[in-house]
């Protein structure tokens, strides 16, 4: 594993960000708390006494702080195996109606309170997966045109398929009974608050087993980026490259909105971030990618709990603002280098 120093340095950069952005997050609420006491605190995990400061820092604070930066890291990586799987800048789980494929999946599951699982998975999980592979696929079939897929086809084709998953899972809501219809429209807002370190402890190995195997296919990834006649002349399938991109994104995605709603546009954001700075390569770009989408998320989250006086803001609310913002930059960007 040999990474140029620039791509090294920043990645550095951005892992000791991300540590210190911890601490800083878990000191900042209602309560105020310094750095080096939250680190006394979360290590020695003190009691004070009933309801304490401690209690706050470790039970509450901390576990939304690591879910939010296994999310982001997630919907980053996710993010930046379906730019890869259609070689499209523009791409990513909400754009691409994989997101709402993710919510419907897992909005039949909870009206329909189906229990047990298969192999580990719950049945939220199951049905957000499916949802997000059906979802998929679907935008892929239809905006590829003779072997080609343009950014105003998949654009416009992952808005139709979001707009119809959402109806639907409208429809489903409102067929459902008041307490169902209330815990589940408060899910699909997006956020990562009254989540405990077992939500932490199921995500965390989506992260690191996905984010691993995108990791190790950072070559092939490379070679996908180049064109399908270059990946054939080097021994590369590309309908095989993209099932196993399509199951690795699906899996994280599902991942993420099965344990924290739909929170948009950190998929996008992300990878152009790090494409900024350490290039199109995979090899290097993977790992910051999912540190970025971490750093994002954390951040949204204080935003989200402490923008507002009294109450907490849907976290999917901040991320998709920030989003729409940069989505428009980056469209805007696209049709200034296709003008002649």
């Amino acid at each position: 594993m040999r990474f140029h120093i620039k791509s090294s340095i920043w990645i550095t950069i951005a892992l000791l960000a991300l540590a210190a952005s911890v601490l800083v997050s878990a000191g900042i609420g209602q309560t105020g708390f310094t750095p080096p006491w939250v680190v006394a605190k979360a290590m020695l995990q003190e009691g004070d006494g009933g309801f304490g400061l401690s209690l706050i820092v470790w039970e509450l604070r901390l576990p939304r702080i690591f879910l939010a930066i296994f999310v982001g890291a997630n919907l980053a990586i996710a993010g930046a195996l379906m730019q890869a799987l259609f070689n499209n800048p523009m791409a990513e789980p909400y754009v691409l109606g994989a997101s709402s494929g993710a919510s419907f999946g897992a909005v039949i599951a909870m009206v329909m309170q189906w229990t047990g699982g298969v192999a580990g998975f719950n049945p939220i999980m199951l049905c957000a997966f499916s949802g997000t592979v059906i979802a998929t696929v679907t935008v892929y079939s239809f905006a590829r045109q003779d072997g080609r897929t343009s950014i105003a086809s998949l654009l416009l084709t992952g808005i139709a398929v979001s707009a119809l998953l959402g109806a639907v899972t409208t429809l489903i809501l409102l067929r459902s009974d008041f307490y169902q219809l209330r815990s589940a429209l408060y899910w699909l807002m997006g956020g990562v608050a009254y989540r405990g370190w077992s939500d932490v402890a199921g995500i965390l190995p989506y992260t690191f087993i996905c984010g691993g195997l995108a990791f190790l296919w950072r070559h092939n990834l490379n070679i996908l980026g180049q064109g399908e006649e270059t990946a054939y002349h080097l021994g590369l399938s590309p309908e095989k490259a993209r099932g196993f991109i399509l199951v690795v994104a699906s899996l994280l995605t599902a991942a993420s909105v099965a344990t924290s709603g739909i929170i948009a546009f950190v998929g996008l954001m992300a990878p152009h971030l790090a494409r900024l700075l350490v290039g199109p390569n995979h090899g290097p770009l993977i790992p910051l990618t999912a540190i970025i989408g971490a750093l994002l998320l954390v951040w949204a989250d204080v935003i989200a709990r402490t923008g507002s006086s009294g109450e907490e803001l849907p976290l999917g609310v901040i991320t998709g603002a920030l989003g729409s913002l940069f989505f428009l930059y980056l469209l805007n960007l696209q049709q200034r280098k296709h003008q002649p």
